[in-house]
């Protein structure tokens, strides 16, 4: 698996699994988590939201989480080093509107927030439709475990 869980990127709602007879979990992102919960909480962390033995009563687990990885990325100044001066206002105008406003475009920027795949793909499509073929590229980029 790529992308390491770290504790504190948990969400502090997500629900966890310490069924260590289950068959899957070494595929399973509850119980993985189960165990960093186990490894990097703090001491305060003495109940948690967590699968009871229901969930497997009659067949596969329902409880069961896939991993997923997903490569997110942050930061425009590589996206932007190459645009003509006619067209940056409007990209970034555009950017902007589709990231629901300047706080959250600044937070983008940032790394406070980071894009999806799939808002990586429409920005490179935005840049597309306004004649840049060449592929854009954020100024950071890193594999995270999607929750």
């Amino acid at each position: 698996m790529k992308g390491k869980i770290l504790f504190d990127k948990i969400p502090t709602s997500w629900t966890y699994c310490f069924n260590d007879s289950c068959e899957r979990k070494s595929d399973c992102l509850r119980y993985i988590a189960g165990d960093v919960l186990l490894q990097q909480a703090p001491d305060k962390h003495l109940w948690e939201s967590c699968v009871t033995p229901l969930a497997w009563r009659n067949g596969p687990c329902r409880m069961f989480r896939a991993i997923k990885v997903q490569r997110v990325a942050w930061g425009f100044d590589a996206l932007f080093a190459t645009v003509l001066h006619k067209d940056y206002l409007e990209l970034k105008a555009r950017i902007t509107e589709y990231l629901r406003g300047r706080s959250n475009f600044y937070r983008y920027r940032s790394g406070e927030l980071v894009l999806s795949e799939s808002q990586q793909q429409w920005i490179s499509d935005l840049f597309e439709s306004f004649g840049y073929t060449l592929p854009i590229a954020f100024d950071h980029y890193d594999d995270r475990v999607m929750f």
